[in-house]
């Protein structure tokens, strides 16, 4: 959700439908009740969203594929206004990823050696 006069940037996910989410964030800021980044940088700031401008990034229907996703996405865009704590589970999932990962690489490794493959 992008804001009309800052460059600033909202990422969220929700499961609900978009246009029910988009009412919340509404009616937070409207009722200046502080329940997310963009609330809070609308009160705080005055600044309003441009709502008709909400693009949706990408979809995904696992509950923490979602979580892994939204924070990927927040990661990625500099101007970004979510609060800190939205960034918090793409760390833990970057480990265990890299992880999962080197662990596999490692394991082929020693297959590869083991099979003679090249």
């Amino acid at each position: 959700i992008p804001y009309g006069v800052c460059d600033g940037i909202y990422v969220g996910q929700t499961r609900r439908w978009l246009d029910t989410r988009i009412g919340e964030h509404k009616k937070d800021c409207r009722d200046e009740e502080e329940k997310c980044g963009l609330s809070k940088h609308a009160i705080q700031t005055g600044h309003r969203m441009k709502f008709e401008e909400v693009e949706i990034l990408l979809t995904e229907k696992n509950d923490n594929g979602k979580m892994f996703l939204e924070a990927a996405k927040i990661g990625e865009f500099y101007d970004s206004i979510n609060v800190q704590t939205d960034l918090r589970s793409i760390s833990t999932f970057d480990c265990n990823i890299r992880n999962q990962i080197k662990g596999r690489e490692d394991e082929r490794g020693r297959l590869d050696q083991h099979n003679n493959v090249t």
